[in-house]
């Protein structure tokens, strides 16, 4: 009685089984693939800027990346075209994928000659974002203010105030100033703190600390660090003198504590001046870059769109 059964489940749960997935593929075949940047968008033109635009002003720059893109593809002889791509390599750009962007703005000066300029600045700026200052310096574009205007803050980057201020100050005689004549003023003002900023001797420090231990890291600005280091010598030194005589094994292994720690005060103060110098050099740059009214980011960083309401 109980075999029949048994068998028509059987039958039931396979046939169950076959039923889903002849389903599932119907339904694989019946749903829409996962949207690429040459999807072919069931959108209109509009939609689409409009979505990538929303996507951008929220953050989501990978996504805007591929709306601008899918619009730049499908509709490439279309008036917003040189925008969608602009905007396709900022969008990368702002997602720290620099590589993708530069070759976006690559596409963007050789397919839209007016626009070499901007496509060529922007792809400088991504060099500057990473910290490799030299590839901007070493092919300057001083024909264009704004590629003059970044070469003045790569050399600030690299604490050459004197070199940056020689090139912020060309911009005061000439007429090319409109975007950044703000900015000027506030610049030269912080290449001259730059150039009053003196410098703590690693080697200096060094000395002092030799001579008396923990002064080195004061000199540095760290007088926390320089009464521990003199804590530190001081305190096995005074016992390894104090024991000599009644606990001679004692006292050699204080006297061994007091000349490692002697020896890496000195080191300490020495690595601790050039810290110091860098800090206030990186804390002169990040304050500029912060409170400057013109940042480097925010040039050349609109095409217009030639439709209506753009």
């Amino acid at each position: 009685m109980t075999e029949p059964i048994f068998k028509m489940n059987i039958f039931r749960g396979t046939l169950m089984l076959l039923t889903l997935f002849f389903a599932s593929l119907l339904c694989a075949q019946s749903g829409s693939p996962p949207l690429s940047e040459t999807s072919p968008c069931p959108m209109g033109k509009s939609e689409v800027l409009k979505l990538a635009d929303y996507l951008f002003g929220d953050g989501d720059y990978e996504r805007a990346a591929v709306e601008y893109l899918r619009f730049y593809l499908v509709y490439p002889d279309d008036s917003c075209a040189q925008y969608a791509l602009f905007m396709a390599a900022l969008s990368k750009e702002r997602a720290g994928e620099y590589t993708a962007a530069r070759k976006l703005y690559e596409r963007l000066g050789k397919k839209y000659p007016a626009l070499s300029r901007i496509a060529e600045y922007r792809k400088a700026l991504t060099y500057f974002y990473v910290g490799q200052y030299d590839t901007i310096i070493a092919h300057p574009d001083t024909a264009d203010p704004a590629m003059r205007y970044l070469l003045g803050w790569a050399n600030l980057a690299k604490n050459d105030y004197k070199r940056a201020s020689e090139i912020f100050s060309s911009f005061l005689d000439k007429s090319d100033t409109t975007v950044i004549s703000g900015s000027i003023s506030f610049l030269l003002q912080r290449c001259r703190q730059g150039l009053a900023m003196h410098d703590k001797n690693p080697y200096f420090a060094a000395l002092i600390s030799a001579l008396a231990p923990g002064l080195g890291r004061g000199y540095a600005g760290h007088w926390g660090d320089a009464l521990f280091g003199f804590i530190t010598v001081a305190v096995p030194a005074g016992l390894a003198a104090s024991y000599w005589k009644k606990d001679r094994g004692f006292a050699v292994v204080m006297a061994v504590t007091g000349v490692v720690f002697y020896l890496g005060d000195i080191y300490g103060s020495f690595v601790g001046a050039k810290i110091a110098n860098k800090k206030r050099k990186t804390e002169l740059f990040t304050k500029t870059i912060e409170q400057v009214p013109h940042p480097p980011g925010s040039i050349y960083s609109k095409v217009p769109c030639k439709r209506s309401g753009r």
